[in-house]
This record gives C-alpha cells, sequence and structure tokens, in this order.
C-alpha cells in the first residue's frame, strides 16, 4: 500500500477533489509548527515522506462512495519542521492521492462510525 502512495506521489498523480492543495499546505501554519505555507514543491514530496514513514496508521474507509485508503503519520520529521500529523487520502482505482492534509487525530478514525470502515495499524520496517 506504501508503494503505491509513493508512486503516486512521485508521479504527481493529485486530484483533490474539490480541495485545494493550496489551501492544505498551510494546514501546519494553523497548528502553529511552521511560520508559512509550504512551497508546492516541498507539499508535493509529502505523500513520499508518508510512505516512507516507519508507523503510519493505516484504514480503508468509503469516501464520496468510494473505497479510499487513508495514512496517518504522527510527528513526521519533513523539511526541517516537525508535523504533529500528516493525513493522506488515496484512491487505489484511480491511483490518485485525494488529500494531502494536516488535520486533529481525531480526522480517519471520524469515520470509525461509518459503514464499511476498516482501521489497522501498520508498523513499516525501516
Amino acid at each position: 500500500m506504501t508503494v503505491a502512495l509513493r508512486e503516486a506521489g512521485q508521479a504527481g498523480r493529485w486530484n483533490h477533489w474539490r480541495h485545494e492543495v493550496a489551501r492544505h499546505a498551510g494546514d501546519w501554519v494553523a497548528f502553529g509548527e511552521i511560520p508559512q505555507p509550504l512551497p508546492p514543491e516541498v507539499f508535493a514530496r509529502l505523500p513520499e515522506a508518508v510512505a516512507a514513514y516507519p508507523k503510519v496508521d493505516l484504514c480503508t474507509y468509503l469516501y464520496r462512495g468510494r473505497r479510499v485508503w487513508g495514512y496517518q503519520a504522527r510527528y513526521i520529521l519533513f523539511a526541517g519542521f516537525r508535523l504533529s500529523v500528516v493525513i493522506i487520502v488515496y484512491d487505489p482505482l484511480a491511483g490518485e492521492i485525494v488529500h494531502c492534509l494536516g488535520r486533529g487525530p481525531n480526522y480517519l478514525q471520524n469515520y470509525r462510525k461509518h459503514k464499511g470502515s476498516d482501521f489497522v495499524e501498520v508498523r513499516w520496517p525501516r
């Protein structure tokens, strides 16, 4: 699953469905973790960083009628900053990154209430 995410990130396969990338590049500014939004070229490397991270919370869930994969990395060192949470949502059928954002740690867990959601914690070897 992380290979698919890394490949999508490297190939620039992004589809934020109505969610603007520029808007989410500033998510960590609101948390007080970085002074300004990540530049687009830096923000674009976040999926690869999450795919390589040794501990990722992984889930699948239904989003707008599609089965997607959710990745959540906490306290990830990226671009000289320590980001408290990075969430990436990937559509495996389209092969595209749907979201890349920073939100509270319960963002993905809220989908536990929805039928068809399945969460599992995965530790990736270094």
